[in-house]
Parts: C-alpha cells; sequence; structure tokens
C-alpha cells in the first residue's frame, strides 16, 4: 500500500512539475505560507518543461503508474550504493568509502582499517569494528592489509585466503567473511576457527540469544545497533555453530569447523534498534530538470535523503536501462541534500539547463570559544549542464547559509532572468531566518543569486525579508 501511495504522489509531483507548479518534498508537512511574505518569480526564459514523452503522458495510467514504479525502485536502490568519499578527512589519508541507510538511519564509514558506524538521525554515539585477526583459537596470526573493491552497494576487504565484505540494503548491513582455506596453525587441530575485532567507540556491548546476537547500549541504555543473524556454513550450506564472544576492547566471533568444507562463510546482519522506516526511506521530492545536455528533451530531478538523480529525457521518455542517469551525495548524510530539487534554467549562458539542489541541515565547523562546534546552517549548489549531461568535471556553486538553524535551502527554484543580462537567475529560501526588528521578529527569508559567464557570481545576492 505505502509504495503504491508513494507511486502516485510521484506521478502527481512529475505532473505537477510539467505544469509548473509549487512542489513539496513527498512527506513534507504542508505549511501555510506567512500571510506578510510575498514572492513573484518572473522569467524571461521559461525553463524547458517535462515533455509527455519524458514521463509517459499521453498513455495509459498502468503503463505510466509502471514507469515510475520502476524509476522509484531504481532511485532508491542507487540510494544505498557506497561510494569513495569527496575529501579526506586529512591531507595525503586515504579515502574513505561511505554509505547511508535510510530504512535504518545508519551512516557507514568504510576506511582502510574497518568500518565506524554513526546514526543518520543524531551524532550523540559512534562505533568502530577492524578485523585484526583470525586462525584456529588460540593460533589467531594478525591480518595484512586489504584491498577495498566496491561494486554499488557491497564493498569487499580482499586479503590473500579471506575476503570481508559488506552489503548495504534495506535490512540492514550484512557483514560476511569467507575464508577460501583452513588457517595455518603450528600444533593441535583446527575444530574451532575465531576471527578477533577491535572495536572504539562510545557504546556499550552485550550478548544476547546465547551469543548468536551483539546489541550495542547507548549512554540512555537504549539498544543503538544490533549484530543478529549470525550465520556460518560450508560449501556445501552446512551450518555450522557459531557465537560472538566479548572481551575488553575486543569482540571475536568462534565457529566450530569440525568437518567443514571450505570455503567456510561467516554471516551476521547489522541493524539499528529501529524498524525499518518505510516513509523514511521512500521520501522523494521530483521537478522538472530543464534540458540539462541540449538534446531537446526534458530531463527529470529527483532527490531521495542525501542522494540526488537526473534521468535523461529522450525519444522514448525515460529509459532506465538506455543511459547511465547522473548521481550525486554529499559527505553529510545529515544534511538532507535533495529534499528540495529544482531547474536552475541556463545560469552561465552555455546552452544547457543547469540545476539546484538544496541541503537544508547542511553543517558548518565553526570554532567558538577556542572549541569546534558544527553549526546547521544550511547550503544550496548548484551544477552544470553540457552536451555530457550534468557536468561531473566541473565543480559545482555552493552557498552556505550565514544564520544558524535558518534551514537555508528549505526551497530552491529558478527566479529566471531577473536583472536582464539573458543569465538564469536562483532563489533560495531560508524559512527559519529569524531577525529581531525594532522589538519584532521577522522571520524568513529569500535570497537570489545571480548568473554570469562562469555560473553563479560571487557578489552579494538580493535579499527578501517576510
Amino acid at each position: 500500500m505505502t509504495r503504491h501511495r508513494n507511486a502516485i504522489r510521484m506521478a502527481f509531483a512529475l505532473w505537477a512539475a510539467l505544469f509548473g507548479l509549487v512542489l513539496l518534498p513527498v512527506g513534507a508537512p504542508a505549511t501555510e505560507p506567512s500571510s506578510d511574505m510575498h514572492l513573484s518569480v518572473l522569467s524571461a526564459k521559461p525553463i524547458p518543461s517535462l515533455s509527455s514523452q519524458t514521463i509517459g503522458l499521453g498513455q495509459s495510467p498502468q503503463i505510466l503508474a509502471s514507469r515510475l514504479a520502476a524509476v522509484e525502485a531504481e532511485v532508491e536502490r542507487r540510494a544505498y550504493h557506497i561510494r569513495r568519499q569527496a575529501e579526506p578527512a586529512l591531507p595525503d589519508a586515504p579515502s574513505a568509502y561511505l554509505a547511508h541507510n535510510l530504512a535504518h538511519h545508519l551512516h557507514f564509514s568504510f576506511k582502510p582499517q574497518g568500518i565506524v558506524v554513526t546514526s543518520s538521525k543524531a551524532d550523540t554515539w559512534r562505533w568502530g569494528l577492524s578485523l585484526t585477526g583470525y586462525g584456529a583459537v588460540g593460533q589467531v596470526q594478525p591480518v595484512p592489509p586489504a584491498e577495498r573493491v566496491v561494486d554499488e552497494n557491497r564493498i569487499e576487504y580482499r586479503r590473500p585466503g579471506l575476503t570481508e565484505w559488506y552489503v548495504n540494503d534495506a535490512r540492514g548491513l550484512e557483514q560476511g567473511f569467507t575464508l577460501q582455506e583452513p588457517p595455518t596453525i603450528e600444533t593441535g587441530n583446527q575444530s574451532r576457527l575465531e576471527l578477533v575485532f577491535a572495536v572504539d567507540g562510545n557504546l556499550t556491548p552485550g550478548l544476547a540469544d546465547n551469543g548468536e546476537t551483539l546489541e550495542l547500549n547507548a549512554a540512555d541504555g537504549t539498544v543503538a545497533l544490533r549484530f543478529a543473524g549470525l550465520h556460518a556454513f560450508d560449501a556445501t550450506g552446512r551450518s555450522l555453530p557459531s557465537r560472538f564472544v566479548l572481551r575488553e576492547k575486543q569482540l571475536a566471533i568462534h565457529v566450530d569447523v569440525r568437518g567443514a568444507r571450505y570455503p567456510v562463510t561467516i554471516d551476521p546482519l547489522i541493524t539499528s534498534q529501529l524498524l525499518p522506516d518505510d516513509n523514511t526511506a521512500r521520501s522523494f521530492s521530483v521537478a522538472a530538470a530543464g534540458d540539462v545536455n541540449g538534446d531537446g528533451y526534458g530531463d527529470v530531478i529527483i532527490g531521495a535523503q542525501n542522494l540526488v538523480v537526473v534521468y535523461y529525457g529522450g525519444p522514448s521518455g525515460i529509459d532506465l536501462d538506455d543511459e547511465e542517469p547522473w548521481t550525486q551525495q554529499i559527505d553529510q548524510p545529515y544534511a538532507r541534500f535533495g529534499d528540495s530539487v529544482a531547474a536552475a534554467g541556463d545560469v552561465d549562458g552555455d546552452g544547457y539547463g543547469d540545476v539546484i539542489i538544496g541541503a537544508h541541515f547542511y553543517r558548518r565547523d565553526e570554532i567558538v570559544e577556542g572549541g569546534a562546534y558544527k553549526f546547521e546552517v544550511g547550503a544550496a549548489y548548484v551544477y552544470y549542464g553540457s552536451s555530457d549531461g550534468i557536468d561531473a568535471t566541473r565543480p559545482p556553486w555552493l552557498m552556505e547559509g550565514n544564520h544558524h538553524g535558518a534551514r537555508f535551502g528549505w526551497s530552491v527554484s529558478s527566479a529566471g532572468d531577473v536583472n536582464g543580462d539573458s543569465f538564469g537567475d536562483v532563489i533560495v529560501g531560508a524559512p527559519d531566518h529569524y531577525e529581531h526588528h525594532h522589538g519584532t521578529v521577522r522571520k524568513g527569508r529569500a535570497f537570489v543569486y545571480f548568473g554570469g559567464p562562469d555560473g553563479i557570481r560571487g557578489d552579494a545576492p538580493w535579499v527578501m525579508i517576510s
């Protein structure tokens, strides 16, 4: 039922984008506009809207619903992909790979030595896990550095004889270890296999279900993470007894491998304490993107919680299998990047449409009284079109808000060409921007930024205060 409702919402959003209606992100609360704030956007050069061919209008409702459902499913699938961090945390440091889990509100950082898990709803806890060694119990040998290999929503840490792997999807983060052959031992037998991990962070571990489940508790006693479904099996599919073992600042997995045929696989699942949130996983914002590749067909931009996808139109509409869409994420899982998306017009006058994306919970590091703090200021990004679609080689324009908690980027749009210089301009809303003026509080601002030959200009914007 939820999937059907969201397909209907998405269909309406695409229809609304076609006819120029104002869109709220799917799932966003509908709020009445302030009675003392009125904005008019005049466009001298209209944005190309979605063509009926692009989204399938004119076809039967069943075909349109099927096409929209396919787009929705594809966007959701891509939301779980693992990607390389844009910039390392420290100069000359190896890049991490990042992933966001919509259903469980978790954020994963896959570093060279292991993984770090945080919550994407709050940053009050973190937990790290690194494989340090494996072997027969009592004869554990340290592991060498691993080669990381990524394929969509799967990452592998490859070592000789051992592959550590993770799969990110709506179930959570599946963790696995595949041993190709028995470990080398000096004496004794190989009846019990042991994997040893270093752990860090501020969660307190505890065992449940006779050692088959590991629960990690936050400071308030709630279960923040759960490692469950621990399952080991050999090459024939035979189940092997396995359990978690806790030590000080260490975690181990013991597996009884007597009579096992290699390779042996060990496979737990990492989830949050919350049930999968279907509404969060399927929250979309949708708009016409204009014609970002100049082929004469309208394109579509879709935002889905820190993932933005641009699908290119063509003679047969949007073909999910014909052309690779443009996708973009940012390194702040809390920022709500993509909650607002829109066509920006042609802000640099090169003949290709550009797009604007809001991230109204974007955070900026600031030094206050000798300490470093993160403040939610919001941000807006403009990405530029080209003959190949959105230009992946050209850095986007980024504007951060200048007021804490203002939710700058809550709404974004093309403003048309407000100053008549033949370059498109953009408008960004900050509904929670407060200003005290002669004893009264004035809430809400809109900022218009002007285009130019190099893109959005760096001069001061025009500001509208409610």
